[in-house]
């Protein structure tokens, strides 16, 4: 195989994947921004997502992605397969979800059972749910086992 690498315009992104296939363009679900910290900052919050265009060679924001201009909203946790949906959440754990659907190019939100934090994964097209904490329970959280499955359908 041969082939030469080409420079592409710069972007205006933060975070490196997961990347989405979608016809002609590679989407960055990932949502909110950073400013960049008080010494040395950006001087503005620098989105942690987008989506780059391979036919037209041109980058855009996420279309109605929650959470612009929210520092620190979140970070990708798990891609779906099926339909190229991915959820987003705070730090790898959620009280809720926001579910990308690269092909409608919509967004929807699907709580979390219980309404505590818990760590989220991709189980193929499924959302599986699993332990976490419970503040609500004690000053100092009560540790959860159970697990849970989401299923999308697809």
């Amino acid at each position: 195989i041969d082939g030469t690498w080409e420079t592409l315009p710069d972007s205006d992104i933060l975070t490196t994947s997961p990347w989405l296939v979608v016809g002609t363009e590679l989407v960055n679900p990932s949502v909110g921004c950073a400013d960049g910290g008080g010494v040395n900052g950006y001087g503005r919050c620098v989105p942690f997502g987008g989506v780059f265009d391979t036919a037209t060679l041109t980058w855009s924001d996420l279309p109605g992605a929650p959470g612009v201009g929210d520092p620190g909203y979140g970070e990708v946790s798990a891609a779906i397969d099926g339909g190229g949906a991915v959820v987003s959440g705070a730090q790898g754990y959620q009280r809720d979800c926001w579910i990308y659907d690269a092909e409608e190019r919509t967004w929807f939100r699907i709580g979390v059972p219980g309404g505590v934090e818990r760590a989220v994964a991709a189980a193929g097209g499924d959302l599986f749910a699993f332990g976490g904490v419970d503040w609500s329970a004690t000053p100092t959280g009560r540790l959860l086992g159970d697990a849970w499955i989401w299923r999308s359908g697809s």
